[in-house]
């Protein structure tokens, strides 16, 4: 930033981060000049201070509204698609139809959630659900961190660009795609791998409807998929680790991986400990889309997850007609699992590091 230019204004912006900084300190922060302008400021126990100015909040939104635009749409899909819902929820609290609506359907109270844990399958479908993310969480967490490590290692400027934009190009192709292509490269007859197995006289390998091969397959694609777009945060925290602390490091004798352990984890630590806590909210929320493609009747053992029967039951009504309130608290039900490892995972955190979500 150049003397004279003001930290929110669009030329200094690079990161949405940046973005939502400004915009809180424009609502926080006496603006400029307005202790002249009248402004009264009261000292509060947390040595925060409290500004009040009739008008200043109007002027500000004037002053900033090229930042509030900007910030618009992403609080409109929040709102939209995220909040809006939540009002449709109550219908896990009734025996809900279509014709009647949520206004006029009959309430039942705690009905549904009492047929989840009379469920013959529930203690299946958590245990598969669990697994994923167990899987996802053991593998799928640390290969982002070591695609970053490796990255920025990297010396040469273009090799290092080609390689970052090489590694998160997967990110962007489909869900169906990807489960083409792997099916393509496992197929038992024209499959690379099985060809490379039959250089070694092995016989061909049915993996996709193995029920053992589930969960690998569909751990390693998934970080194919999503392990360069994810290194990218890791990256961003990278570039806040301090030049002099290498050279240090270089100075006392530490070699590229001495620099590694002691310097650029160390740095990126308090970003790894959020997103785990993040990550470790999430076990419950494996994902549907991969696990419903990959998901036949010869592995439906291993792949049935609490998001395929929940759309099953709820949509598709492949077990009769469909059960928009049984679905629903069930959803609610796998949410307040995820919010309860959330919260362990934050209360852990906060007790043995000193980084946590609140």
């Amino acid at each position: 930033m150049t003397d004279g230019e003001e930290p929110c204004s669009l030329s200094y912006l690079r990161s949405v981060n940046e973005l939502l900084i400004c915009l809180i300190k424009t609502a926080i922060s006496p603006g400029e000049g307005d202790t002249e302008r009248g402004v009264t400021t009261i000292p509060i126990d947390a040595g925060a201070l409290v500004t009040s100015r009739k008008g200043s909040l109007r002027k500000r939104l004037k002053d900033h509204r090229l930042l509030l635009l900007i910030f618009l749409p992403g609080l409109i899909h929040l709102l939209v698609f995220r909040y809006a819902p939540m009002f449709a929820l109550v219908v896990a609290f009734q025996d809900y139809s279509p014709f009647q609506g949520v206004l006029r359907s009959e309430w039942v109270g705690l009905k549904h959630f009492k047929e989840i844990l009379e469920l013959r399958q529930v203690f299946t479908l958590m245990w598969n659900t669990l697994m994923l993310g167990v899987y996802r969480l053991v593998f799928g967490f640390a290969a982002p961190i070591l695609l970053a490590l490796v990255i920025n290692e990297i010396q040469q400027r273009t090799f290092k660009r080609v390689f970052q934009t090489v590694s998160y190009l997967p990110y962007f192709i489909s869900n169906v795609v990807v489960v083409s292509i792997v099916a393509t490269v496992l197929s038992p007859y024209s499959g690379l791998v099985n060809r490379i197995l039959g250089l070694f006289n092995i016989e061909p390998i049915y993996f996709m409807v193995l029920p053992g091969f589930f969960r690998p397959i569909y751990t390693l694609s998934e970080i194919w998929k999503t392990a360069g777009w994810s290194a990218i945060i890791y990256l961003a925290a990278l570039s806040n680790v301090s030049p002099e602390l290498y050279e240090a490091a270089y100075s006392d004798g530490a070699g590229r991986l001495r620099q590694a352990w002691h310097v650029t984890l160390p740095g990126i630590t308090p970003t790894i400990i959020i997103l785990l806590i993040l990550n470790i909210g999430g076990l419950f929320g494996a994902g549907f889309e991969l696990a419903f493609l990959y998901q036949n009747s010869f592995n439906l053992h291993h792949s049935e997850i609490l998001d395929t029967y929940i759309y099953k039951i709820g949509l598709a009504g492949s077990f009769g007609l469909p059960k928009y309130s049984f679905a629903a608290a069930l959803g609610i039900f796998q949410s307040a699992i995820n919010i309860t490892f959330l919260y362990g995972a934050n209360l852990l955190a906060r007790k043995y590091t000193e980084e946590s979500l609140w």
